[in-house]
């Protein structure tokens, strides 16, 4: 098992799946930002990985989401 913490790797850094390390919106910490269609975003700042037979298995340990400023405005 490999854990890899974003928060020790320089802003504007891309890591895994072309993720770029940003300052979190919610804690202030650097973390991967990943961006889903929805609105939804997260910052994932530590996460675990392993391989297994049935292929790579990630599990996002430490993460904050929030959703787009644009999308929460629409729903309030």
């Amino acid at each position: 098992m490999m854990t890899e913490d974003f928060t020790k790797v320089a802003l504007g850094s891309r890591v895994s799946d072309s993720r770029t390390i940003v300052p979190c919106p919610v804690c202030g910490r650097a973390g991967a930002l990943e961006a889903r269609r929805d609105g939804f975003r997260r910052c994932v700042h530590v996460e675990a990985s392993m391989i297994d037979r049935d292929g790579l298995w990630v599990d996002a340990r430490d993460v904050c989401e929030w959703t787009d400023a644009k999308r929460a405005s629409q729903a309030g």
